[in-house]
């Protein structure tokens, strides 16, 4: 009588091979854990055959047009990802997928590949500096108001997952976008650092926003429901690089 596993690979090959013969896509999603984005994709975008992985009784192989792995499949009753299968595969270019068996109930193959424990792929671009992968990053305008003269003022500023650079950072691109959605940014010379940046300004006293207290007083103060915002997709940037951390 066949393994819990052994009849779970059967069910996925059974899946693999109906997609291939059909050429449907198989969509899945996962947590990436290069840039901590959550992506999605067409599995059997390239996917030309499926073939049992010799020597590994709990592993799958998804072939390319050409006949090489294009993904490798493993089905594992750990929930902890098996990192270091997933860096020598990364390192041959191939996508590494690992799947857990339910415990408490019966594994259910298309539920199980559709959102995998573990994909070793980023499909966000690699930084050009350090080679890293970038994240996705949004620009953030907030309809907030002044701390001196409590005036209403928007202010803009970037959400990078994790860390929230202000406009001494943008781009003359990202500061004309900012701009142009209500946001006033200018150099202003700042008694606190002594030194002129970019940065929010009151259109009514001309105060400005320092970077401290634009996070604590107005994007915190958003986040929790206190002032109406919107988020613009601004594309990817590197945490490492983009505030200077070499």
């Amino acid at each position: 009588m066949p393994s819990v596993s052994q009849s779970f690979r059967q069910a996925l090959i059974s899946v693999f091979e109906d997609h291939v013969a059909h050429k449907k896509p198989l969509p899945i999603s996962w947590a990436c854990a290069h840039c901590y984005d959550k992506h999605s994709g067409n599995l059997f975008k390239k996917v030309h055959a499926v073939a049992v992985v010799d020597g590994e009784p709990n592993s799958i192989s998804l072939e390319d047009e050409n006949g090489k792995p294009f993904a490798i499949i493993n089905i594992s009753k750990n929930k902890k990802p098996n990192l270091e299968l997933a860096s020598i595969f990364q390192e041959k270019s191939i996508i590494y997928l690992q799947v857990s068996l339910p415990v408490d109930r019966e594994p259910d193959a298309l539920e199980s590949i559709s959102k995998p424990l573990f994909v070793n792929a980023c499909l966000n671009p690699r930084c050009k500096k350090c080679g890293g992968y970038q994240g996705t990053k949004s620009m953030v305008v907030i309809e907030s108001k002044c701390w001196k003269c409590k005036g209403r003022m928007k202010v803009a500023l970037m959400d990078c997952n994790g860390y929230h650079p202000g406009p001494e950072h943008f781009s003359a691109d990202e500061i004309a976008f900012a701009n142009s959605k209500g946001a006033l940014i200018r150099n202003n010379y700042s008694k606190t650092v002594g030194a002129t940046y970019m940065s929010n300004t009151c259109p009514g006293c001309e105060a400005l926003t320092g970077q401290h207290y634009l996070f604590t007083d107005h994007y915190t103060e958003a986040m929790n429901g206190y002032f109406k915002y919107e988020s613009y997709p601004a594309g990817y940037s590197c945490e490492y690089c983009d505030m200077g951390y070499e």
